[in-house]
């Protein structure tokens, strides 16, 4: 998550940058997934969770920074978009985990 510098001029592309490259979005695996087993999905749902937390609360602190004039329009709109992609992002994480447990609790045993 990027950090709030007043003055600094963000690099919107660094908001979309990897996110095909995710693991979960992508459907590939990385090498720190694809040699892990037990926990890995458990960190997973609890870094993106963690990600999301941190980019809303780096989005509630910009508000206020430009409520004060201590950063620009453009930055405060950065931020923002940060906070909804990371929101788009647990989404996912959060229908797809769903949908597997609706599959598993509607197998036939």
């Amino acid at each position: 998550m990027a950090a709030i510098t007043p003055g600094a001029t963000p690099n919107f592309s660094s908001a979309v940058t990897g996110l095909d490259k995710t693991p979960l979005l992508s459907g590939g695996t990385s090498q720190k997934t694809a040699g892990m087993s037990g926990g890995s999905f458990a960190e997973l749902v609890k870094g993106v969770a963690n990600e999301t937390l941190e980019a809303s609360k780096a989005a509630d602190q910009a508000s206020v920074a430009a409520v004060h004039g201590k950063i620009s329009d453009l930055e405060l709109v950065h931020t923002m978009k940060e906070a909804e992609i990371s929101l788009q992002r647990f989404k996912s994480v959060y229908e797809r985990t769903k949908e597997s447990l609706d599959k598993i609790l509607n197998m036939n045993i």
